[in-house]
């Protein structure tokens, strides 16, 4: 699962599900269109092999998996993952919150 809860774009934004743009999505292979208004659209699918990764428009976010703890137990990560979403000059930056690993690539327009 992923949510949006950072957003920094001057266009109007609004998912295709009509859901509020931070509400949780996601899960195994759910697919969900970002429209971009008079850009075009972000595509974020959430993939699990093996550690969660999220790919938008292409560009992948990727997870690193939780290091062990001193005992040999793993960390676990959140159970949602919190995204800050820039959106500039036609192009977007997607940040996984927690660990500052980031998604760089374009939106892709509406032909």
């Amino acid at each position: 699962m992923w949510e949006i809860v950072q957003v920094d774009s001057s266009y109007r934004l609004w998912f295709s599900d009509g859901k509020a743009i931070e509400a949780p999505r996601g899960g195994s292979d759910d697919s969900s269109r970002l429209i971009v208004d008079r850009l075009g659209f972000l595509d974020v699918t959430e993939i699990l092999f093996p550690e969660p990764l999220l790919d938008a428009n292409g560009s992948l976010l990727c997870v690193q998996p939780p290091t062990p703890g001193p005992y040999g137990q793993k960390n676990t990560t959140a159970s949602c993952m919190r995204l800050s979403l820039k959106i500039k000059d036609g192009g977007f930056t997607l940040t996984w919150i927690q660990f500052g690993t980031a998604s760089v690539g374009m939106c892709r327009t509406i032909r």
